[in-house]
């Protein structure tokens, strides 16, 4: 009987740090999806301001830059928020794994 007893007691302790580390992941998860939702806010500030600027300098009567440029620009903002939007999600990422790792440091699989 002591067994069983045993068994059970592990299995209400495994129980209970799933749930733990489903919570944990799910509160990941939600800070990852607001990092996504800010750095999207971002670049549409970003756009939102260039545009702004492209306008001020059409209304100013400064020459405006080549279309190529603006293009070749653009594609340079786009990439490099994309690129921060990639590390911040490698970052969340591997601070999951790190502290999942963590926790199961040392139990039998």
């Amino acid at each position: 009987m002591a067994s069983v007893e045993t068994l059970e007691a592990i299995v209400e302790l495994q129980t209970t740090e799933l749930t733990r580390l489903l919570r944990e992941r799910d509160r990941l998860e939600a800070w990852v999806e607001r990092l996504m939702e800010q750095a999207e806010r971002e670049q549409v500030l970003r756009q939102q301001m260039q545009a702004t600027i492209d306008r001020l300098v059409e209304n100013t009567g400064v020459i405006s830059r080549p279309p190529a440029i603006a293009s070749a620009n653009d594609a340079v903002r786009r990439l490099a928020a994309s690129e921060r939007r990639y590390r911040a999600l490698a970052g969340a990422v591997g601070h999951l794994v790190t502290a999942l790792s963590r926790r199961h440091a040392g139990r039998p699989a």
